[in-house]
């Protein structure tokens, strides 16, 4: 399983998770550029959101969201400079997608207006607070991951709340 370790997003992708030789790295970006017309940034993701709204005439309605799968702040862990350098080598092929895309990604968000972009950022922040005002009685841990936040709906929340907390799998069913 060490594979979800070692450039697991290129995993992910289809491509050889093994090799980071400059060649394939290259040949890697380029396949993608080929693929995907946008990237989003997950580090970013609130910016991400507001530019793939606005890329697909979408309404902010359409955006919002609750987070699943959200960690306690109790369990995130600092790591050192030398151990995340050590990872960002041993992951050079991610790395190198990683910061090919977010140099793009900021490439976007000049285009698009810093100044734009953070007012509607700020407007998609409020609207998250209201749906999770409106859906969210509590969060507690789930059992099998005590550190894995989960979230307790109200009631009645509505068919839009309750979708919103759908995984992956239900959602793709």
């Amino acid at each position: 399983w060490y594979f979800r370790a070692k450039n697991y997003m290129s995993f992910d992708l289809g491509f050889d998770h093994e090799n980071n030789s400059d060649e394939y790295i290259s040949h890697v970006i380029s396949e993608m550029e080929k693929d995907f017309k946008y990237v989003m940034i997950t580090d970013r993701y609130e910016e991400s959101m507001i530019l793939l709204k606005n890329m697909l005439c979408l309404d902010y309605d359409d955006i919002v969201y609750l987070p699943l799968k959200v960690r306690t702040d109790n369990d995130r862990k600092v790591l050192s400079p030398e151990a995340s350098a050590k990872i960002k080598k041993w992951n050079r092929l991610d790395t190198a997608i990683y910061e090919y895309y977010s140099q793009k990604f900021e490439q976007l968000t000049v285009l698009y207006g810093k100044e734009k972009l953070a007012k509607e950022v700020q407007i998609l922040k409020e609207k998250l607070k209201d749906v999770e005002a409106r859906c969210v009685e509590d969060y507690d841990s789930q059992s099998l991951k005590p550190w894995i936040k989960r979230i307790k709906l109200r009631k009645p929340s509505g068919q839009k709340c309750q979708r919103m907390v759908w995984g992956e799998v239900k959602y793709a069913d």
